[in-house]
């Protein structure tokens, strides 16, 4: 048994050199779904979300989930692309940042 926790990332960079193209082929290769790269109005700035596996907590597919969130965000190490990882809680109605490029580890309480 198990509760449904979304867990997503977002990811914003520079659309003007290709580290947000990276940071997009890198999601490409790891997640089985990924959007496409949205353009920001102003900045040549750009995002795509990396969206939540959709599986309940303890079951195998949330473990893959979470597997591959930290494969990409380790591959992220040297990309100079802002991301976040959030999550949101239907049962419990919570939501907050998990970790992000300032806060890689999580270690920092952000929201609820």
């Amino acid at each position: 048994m198990g509760w449904i926790r979304h867990h997503g990332i977002v990811v914003t960079g520079d659309t003007d050199n290709d580290r947000l193209a990276k940071a997009h082929d890198l999601a490409k290769s790891i997640f089985p779904a990924v959007s496409a790269i949205v353009p920001g109005r102003l900045n040549a700035s750009g995002s795509f979300l990396i969206p939540p596996d959709g599986s309940k907590e303890g079951w195998n597919d949330s473990d893959d989930g979470d597997a591959e969130r930290q494969r990409f965000i380790a591959g992220m190490a040297d990309n100079w692309c802002s991301w976040i990882e959030y999550e949101h809680d239907v049962d419990n109605g919570t939501a907050r940042i998990v970790r992000s490029s300032s806060d890689p580890d999580g270690g920092g309480q952000h929201g609820s």
